[in-house]
This record gives C-alpha cells, structure tokens and sequence, in this order.
C-alpha cells in the first residue's frame, strides 16, 4: 500500500462475519494488516466508538462488505461516513444478495469487487490492489480521481429527486388516490388509467434544518400510476425501480387474499430490493382496513407504513402525506451531491420529444456537458433509470443500445404482440417474421421490434424455441388453458417448479 506501516480496516454486519474471517485470512496470508473490531475491542475496551473512529482516521484503506444486512446496518453507515470524512480510499465488495445499482450513488463509481461467484479469484484481486501501488486499479482510480477532480472544478447540487410507484388491482382507486395527493381534487367517475400516468409533485425535505417552510427546500417526486387491468400487470416489472417508494393501495371493502396483498409486495421485493412500501387501505370510509398487519410487516420488513385513507371523504390524506414526505426526505440518494454537468444532461434528456434515445446519442450529450468518463455515463444512466428518467436495461448485452424515454412506447408494443390475432390462432407460438404485421412499421422499425421482443425475453414473458428455429419463439400465457394430453404418464417421475412471483398475463382468458 501507499503506506507499508498502515493497515485495512474491515466494515461488515454479523451475518457476514464468516465472509469477513475469509477475507482477513486470505490479506494477512498475504503480508496485510488488517484491524477488525472483534479482535480489537475486546471486553473492557473503552469507549469503543471513539476508538472505531480513531482506527479508520489512521488506517490507510477502508474494506466494507456490502450486503442487504450491511445497508440497514447502522454502524456500517457510520463507518463509511467516518471513512469518507477523513478521505479513506474505500473498497466495497459485494458478498450476497445485492446487486451494484441498489446501492448508494455515492459508491457507485468505485470499482467493486464481486464475491458472490468467483470468490478467490476476487480476494487476489483484492490482495493485490492493496498491496500496491494499485497497478491492478489503474483503471479504477483514473475514474475515481477524474470523477473526483469533476466535483473539485464544477459547482455541486443536491439530487433531491425520487420516485413513487403506485401498484395494486384495477379499480382500488390508485388515480383518485394521486389526484387527491397532488391536486385535492376528487372525481366519482374517474376513467381507469390506461397503461401509465406519471405526475410531477413536490414534497418539502424534512431533513431541512431552517424553520420557515417557505424556504426550506423542496423534493421533485416523480409519481407513477399503473394501470390495475390483469393484462397490464406482466410490464409493471419493466419499470419497477430501487431506490424508489412503493404505495400498495388496497380496496378496504376487500379482504387481503382478493386484494392479492402478498402478490403485490412479492412484486415489489423482486424488483424494488429493499425499497420502503407504505400500505393504503382505500375507500375505508365504507369499511375498515382488514388485513393481517403485524404478519405482512414482519414477514416483509420494508413496509414502513400503513394508513386508511378515503378519497371521498378526505380521510387520512394529511397522513399519508406526512408518511411520505418522511420516507422521501429519508431516502438515501435524496442528497447525494452530484456535478452539476450531470443535471444539465438528465434535463436535455428529459426534454426530448421522443419515444427512445439510441445510447450512443446519450453519449454524445454526455460528451457535450462534461461528463466524458465512461464510469460516469454508466453512473449517470443508472441514476436517471431509478429516477424514472429514462428506462435503461443496462445488465442485459441485448437491450443496452436503446433507452425508452416514452414507457407507453415499449408496453404498448408488447400489448400490441400479446393480443394478437396471429398469436392467438397459433397458440403461443410467435414467429419473429411476421412482427412487421402485428407492429406499426412506422413507429417500430425493424430494429425496434427486435427490441421489444428482446424485453418481453428479458422478462420471460416469451422463450426461443431450441432447436434450428432462429425466429420461433413461445409465449406461454397464450398456451390452450385446456391440458393436451400426452399419453400415460403414471409411473414417471415427476417434478414441481417453484416461481417466487409469476406475473399473469391475462387472469386465465385470451381478449380474443
């Protein structure tokens, strides 16, 4: 390392303390030192916070396993943040069931070392870019220090910008919920919401430290409202996010198994990670809320709230508005501080009139307003697919040339292929051939409709067929409900597969 006489010190939760021991041995075999706290704050060990605070003030670099566990734990933060004070070269390493995106903006732009597969060959990496002088992170600290020299020499802002994703069945009333909290506004004939609706809002931080309202600051909120029809549930997915707020809006007259509640909230743990989920029971002033609170709150930590609202009769509304305003204000990327390169770019991508950004177009926006670093642009990207800016698939090969700037754009067009009449004739089974008869040419080239069948595989809402075929392909919701008889099967063996959550298209019946 920079300095030979310093040591490491290693951040982790308990439930990665085997994990931890690993790593310790794996650096000290390989002549690092290494401070952990359970060796040195032994019983009697004075005022051990202090000396955690003294340990990373003189160490030379800090290591935290970064971990589902290690996010909510509340000495992990502290260590970081006590790390980060003092200018510690920070490198996280990623041990289970995370993934790089749900984790803070802040971090993103390291370079992370994956112990989830490979774990040996991650630890030499480790060991190596330890031992310095950091040949094997040349690459990384170039991204670190231009990103750092992008802070130094560009003003800085706060993001405070987040999203709010209402989910739930059709009819619960998710729009007159929206219309209530923005606009104070009810109608009794609210038409249903078609696909998506997104809104702008603005709640007032409650982080903020002056006393006039006036004048503290504001968060932009971002609120996405789906449509509750059956058929629209399989692309809620596509935009599900981390790093957003969940409002799972229940019909009070309705009891928890028809209001699909653990569908919901399985729904959102697949795709929104650990992301806070308040529960609106709606239309209570018909009937109270009857859902088993305690169990649903214990068996998915993340829900943070639950409260009993009527549109019609202004209950709870203040409530859930104060709920909100404390889990936006509280979200971690809220005030993260980012160049101000970045917002100029996130604003002239917002502003396009169009339904996709080819990536290389991205790029070039880039390229114009200072944010040259490809570590940057894949930052930048990530933070604005959370925010609801663009929708980018940047972990899948097949869909990264192409942002969707318009949602409607993509699930309109796997609307279009899943109610189709060819579809349907052939029972499931779809020939990318004849995409250009089901898709408008007009707006999905050729290219674009390769696009949006590359989505509905990337969410198993179809499969290639094995085999020769290069263009045949099934989409299994569309299979005969009827059970095809196979022949006599009563001695085989036979297996059963488990689906954490299956999304149904349809609920059972074809529109057709």
């Amino acid at each position: 390392m920079a300095n030979q006489d310093g040591f490491v010190f290693i951040g982790y939760s308990r439930r990665d303390e085997d994990v931890m021991r690993k790593i310790v041995v794996f650096l000290r075999s390989n002549g690092i030192r290494v401070w952990v706290d359970n060796e040195k704050l032994v019983p009697g060990t004075p005022v051990w916070e202090a000396e955690i605070e003294k340990a990373l003030r003189t160490c030379s670099a800090m290591v935290v396993l970064l971990s589902p566990d290690a996010k909510q734990s509340v000495w992990v933060r502290r260590e970081l943040s006590f790390a980060e004070s003092y200018g510690k070269r920070i490198y996280p390493i990623l041990v289970r069931g995370d993934s790089k995106s749900s984790l803070p903006l802040r971090l993103i732009t390291s370079q992370f070392i994956d112990m989830r597969s490979e774990s040996e060959r991650a630890l030499e990496t480790l060991a190596t870019a330890l031992r310095g002088p950091f040949e094997v992170f040349s690459k990384s600290e170039k991204t670190l220090d231009t990103y750092k020299r992008d802070i130094e020499k560009s003003s800085t802002r706060p993001i405070l910008e987040a999203k709010i994703v209402l989910v739930g069945q059709g009819s619960v009333g998710k729009t007159s919920l929206v219309n209530k909290l923005l606009y104070n506004q009810f109608y009794s004939q609210e038409a249903k919401t078609e696909g998506i609706s997104i809104d702008r809002w603005e709640v007032i931080d409650q982080t903020s430290k002056k006393t006039d309202a006036e004048s503290r600051q504001k968060i932009r909120v971002n609120v996405w409202d789906f449509g509750g029809q059956e058929i629209m549930h399989a692309t809620h997915q596509f935009f599900l996010t981390k790093r957003s707020i969940y409002l799972l809006v229940l019909d009070s007259r309705l009891g928890q198994d028809e209001n699909r509640v653990e569908y919901w909230l399985q729904l959102i743990q697949s795709f929104g990670g650990d992301s806070p989920v308040i529960i609106v029971g709606n239309k209570s002033d018909q009937q109270a809320l009857d859902i088993d609170q305690r169990g649903l709150m214990r068996k998915y930590p993340n829900i943070t709230g639950i409260v009993e609202t009527s549109c019609l009769k202004d209950v709870g509304i203040s409530k859930l508005k104060k709920m909100l305003s404390r889990e936006i204000s509280a979200l971690q990327h809220v005030h993260d501080e980012l160049p101000t390169s970045w917002f100029v770019v996130k604003d002239k991508i917002a502003s396009l009139d169009s339904d996709y950004i080819e990536y290389k177009k991205y790029q070039e926006i880039c390229e114009q307003n200072e944010v040259s670093e490809k570590n940057s642009q894949d930052s930048l990207v990530s933070f604005l697919h959370d925010l609801g800016v663009i929708v980018y698939f940047q972990d899948d090969p097949r869909l990264k040339p192409l942002g969707v700037l318009n949602p409607e754009w993509v699930t309109n067009g796997v609307y279009r292929i899943l109610n189709s009449h060819e579809l349907f004739q052939n029972k499931g089974v779809l020939d990318s051939r004849y995409l250009g008869q089901i898709l408008n040419t007009d707006t999905y080239s050729h290219q674009h409709q390769l696009f949006i069948l590359d989505v509905m595989q990337k969410f198993e809402l179809c499969f290639k067929f094995d085999g020769n075929s290069e263009t045949t392909y099934l989409v299994p919701d569309i299979l005969p409900r009827e059970e095809a008889y196979t022949g006599n099967w009563q001695d085989a063996l036979e297996f059963e597969f488990h689906y954490p959550i299956l999304p149904s298209l349809h609920g059972g019946t074809h529109p057709h």
